[in-house]
């Protein structure tokens, strides 16, 4: 498996891997715009955002620029939910997405020394 460091990536590279990993466009993820699926899409957008912060170490405000002009109140919201780390793990391990610090380690929770 060939790796590509994040931190190289540029965030809109990021954000295509990770709706394209869900099977939406960047353009579903970031609109701002009611989806019928809405729990999903909070969901990817959670999972990106924590990729964003971990990996590419953005700011909440550039975060929630870059997913659609969102406050960053929202961003402190999805970083907060249940498992999201966990997930975020397991999606960039399958986007071949490298997060400094991390590898390939799913059940293992970096906030948390695990």
């Amino acid at each position: 498996m060939v790796s590509i460091e994040m931190s190289r990536l540029p965030p809109r590279e990021i954000i295509k891997r990770v709706a394209g990993h869900f099977g939406m466009t960047s353009k579903a993820l970031i609109d701002a715009g009611r989806v019928r699926s809405r729990n999903r899409v909070v969901r990817v957008r959670a999972i990106t955002a924590w990729m964003l912060r971990r990996g590419a170490i953005m700011s909440l405000q550039d975060i929630g620029q870059e997913l659609g002009g969102r406050h960053h109140t929202t961003v402190m919201a999805w970083l907060a939910m249940k498992d999201i780390c966990r997930d975020a793990i397991k999606v960039a391990n399958s986007c071949h997405i490298d997060i400094p610090g991390i590898g390939e380690f799913p059940d293992q929770d970096p906030n948390n020394g695990a």
